[in-house]
């Protein structure tokens, strides 16, 4: 979450107000690595938004069983 420096005030309240909503539903049942990730999903939607979605698929096909794990911590060694 803090790799994300905000260039107005603006930025950071609306990120602020994301992490909010981020907590309140998915903080008691997720761990603090995970929802970090999942809060930079949701604050850089624009991002994101540009992934088309059938070349995930198909990279995730292509995986072994054992590679298939989604690490969104950005550290794999916790995941």
């Amino acid at each position: 979450m803090f790799s994300i420096i905000p260039v107005t005030s603006c930025t950071c309240e609306r990120t602020f107000s994301k992490l909010t909503i981020v907590k309140n539903k998915l903080m008691n049942k997720i761990g603090q690595e995970r929802s970090n990730a999942l809060l930079f999903l949701f604050v850089e939607q624009e991002l994101t938004n540009n992934v088309d979605i059938n070349d995930v698929i198909d990279e995730f096909k292509h995986l072994t069983q054992s590679d298939r794990w989604l690490c969104l911590c950005g550290n794999e060694k916790n995941c």
